[in-house]
């Protein structure tokens, strides 16, 4: 029982005090979803400067935790089994989270502008959660809008592996 409350608090923690004390991890993490999801077609686009929870705190992860058996999601995407721990902490990980200002970025083949909560711009339009957060795992979700009828979200499921991070998989929460 002591290891499991060891755990949660590390995980706790880790919500509370990581902003600072991960901001390298957390950028790599933006950077890296960010890459994934416009890696076809890299161009401008606009972010919100501050991270937008809504999505994420509506999530139920241990509910995305509960069908994952011999490392095969029953369902549109592929985690492995080992993801089961951090999935049913996520939940109380996420009552913590508040916004905060994103830290500025680049990356290569992109134009990124940052722009205050409630501005939007011509072209591509990011919103970005906070990330939930482990030393090697982490999750966060995207949500991006093009027009009137064009966008959608997704959550990210991400390892650390060899000091870079790298999209496992993810999952569609939403298309317009």
């Amino acid at each position: 029982m002591r290891i499991i409350n060891l755990l949660f608090f590390i995980c706790l923690s880790t919500v509370f005090f990581g902003q600072s004390k991960h901001k390298k991890d957390f950028k790599m993490i933006y950077e890296t979803v960010i890459t994934y999801s416009f890696k076809d077609n890299p161009r401008e686009i606009t972010i919100k400067a501050t991270t937008l929870n809504n999505d994420i705190l509506k999530r139920n992860y241990a509910g995305l935790a509960t069908p994952l058996k011999n490392g095969i999601y029953i369902g549109n995407i592929t985690l492995d089994s080992s993801w089961k721990p951090f999935l049913n902490q996520a939940d109380s990980m996420k009552l913590n989270l508040t916004s905060y200002e994103i830290s500025r970025f680049k990356i290569p083949g992109f134009t990124i502008h940052f722009s205050e909560l409630n501005k939007t711009s011509e072209g591509i339009n990011v919103s970005l959660s906070n990330i939930l957060f482990s030393k090697n795992r982490a999750i966060v979700e995207v949500g991006y809008t093009c027009g009137p009828l064009c966008g959608e979200g997704r959550i990210y499921f991400l390892e650390k592996k060899n000091k870079k991070w790298q999209v496992i998989s993810f999952l569609l929460t939403w298309i317009s």
